[in-house]
């Protein structure tokens, strides 16, 4: 399992990305609405099993706090995690408060 992986509650075999190959532990959008995390590598135009809902650990924003119960957001340009609603993907919500210095955050992913 992916060393970034707090608790898997619901995982699927899905395709990955398309022509993108996603390593073990990497955050990703599957298709318009759904943040995934590969729990194994997956080649390109590959399946492979990745993790629907859970709490993970992944890169986020700095600059900015997060508190329990925000509603996090998948940044897909910058691939990292964010507070920013606009022209993001909704993630799920955030289990753990993370300082504004933080690199890293929990979020519960959410289908």
């Amino acid at each position: 399992m992916a060393k970034n992986v707090i608790r898997a509650d619901t995982s699927r075999i899905i395709a990955g990305n398309g022509a993108t190959a996603q390593a073990a532990g990497t955050m990703f959008k599957l298709g318009t609405d759904q943040i995934v995390v590969a729990l194994q590598d997956i080649a390109a135009n590959g399946t492979g099993l990745c993790l629907r809902e859970g709490q993970v650990v992944y890169t986020k924003e700095t600059g900015t706090a997060w508190t329990v119960g925000q509603i996090i957001y998948w940044d897909d340009s910058a691939k990292k995690l964010t507070h920013t609603a606009t022209s993001n993907t909704r993630a799920g919500i955030c289990p753990v408060a993370a300082a504004s210095g933080d690199a890293t955050g929990h979020v519960d992913l959410q289908t």
